[in-house]
Order: C-alpha cells, then sequence, then structure tokens
C-alpha cells in the first residue's frame, strides 16, 4: 500500500482495514436496506444530501451488476 494512502501509521491502518471488515457482505452484494441505512447515516452530516434526501432515487445510486457477473 502506498504510504499516502496508508498513512504514517501501518499498524492504525491495519487495524482500520480489520475494523470495517464487517461492514462487508461475504458474497459483495450490497444488502437490500443497505442504501437507506448509507443515506440515514449521511442526511444528518451532509448538508447536501440532507436538503435533497428525499429526492433520491437510492435503486438508482448502486449496482449489484458486476458482482453477480463475476459469480
Amino acid at each position: 500500500m502506498p504510504a499516502d494512502f496508508a498513512g504514517s501509521d501501518p499498524k492504525l491502518y491495519e487495524q482500520s482495514i480489520n475494523d470495517s471488515k464487517g461492514m462487508f457482505t461475504a458474497d459483495g452484494v450490497m444488502p437490500a436496506d443497505g442504501p437507506q441505512t448509507v443515506l440515514d447515516v449521511l442526511k444528518p452530516s451532509n448538508e447536501a444530501v440532507k436538503a435533497k434526501a428525499d429526492q433520491i432515487d437510492l435503486g438508482r445510486t448502486y449496482t449489484t451488476e458486476f458482482v453477480r457477473a463475476a459469480g
């Protein structure tokens, strides 16, 4: 991993990767409630998302096409 991406603390980077593994599914497919969860997380901290949240078509924000094709 390039140092400018991983930062200056390799152990901290490794820990952050390990800590984030739980947010991924085993098969790589977005769970049905995943997009809504992401929107719910972003709304309180992102004014642009908050302002347009009711206009966002979550079905158009992701695809599982490539994961399914690879399977």
